[in-house]
């Protein structure tokens, strides 16, 4: 009749509070919603990782951004200026989301074209 939870409300609640996916609040407001302390919080989050861990890694907001950027094939210096960010910033970013293993996967540039290039096309099947 009933289906069995894989995780508890507090754990879904937590984890609706702070995914990506979610809310994506910051852990400190999400600690202060569920009326707990950020070390109780990650201890939630912890538990939850070992009973869901395909909804893990929870990113940032800015990690989460970075990384659809990129992945619509934006090259870092674009995503920089889009997001009013350093390189320096996107290539610290790009380092943590390799450390998470959130795999990114660089689309190829689309070639642009120019007025300049009329007559310059060539049709190659």
């Amino acid at each position: 009749m009933f289906e069995k939870r894989l995780c508890s409300r507090q754990e879904e609640h937590a984890v609706r509070l702070c995914h990506h996916d979610f809310e994506s609040l910051p852990k400190k407001e999400a600690a202060s919603k569920m009326n707990i302390s950020v070390s109780r919080l990650n201890q939630i989050l912890y538990s939850a990782r070992k009973k869901i861990p395909t909804l893990f890694p929870i990113l940032t907001p800015k990690q989460y951004k970075v990384l659809q950027l990129l992945n619509l094939g934006t090259a870092r210096f674009d995503a920089a200026n889009l997001l009013n960010l350093t390189i320096k910033q996107i290539d610290g970013v790009i380092s943590g989301l390799h450390k998470l293993g959130v795999p990114i996967y660089h689309r190829p540039r689309i070639v642009r074209y120019d007025l300049s290039m009329d007559g310059k096309v060539v049709k190659k099947f």
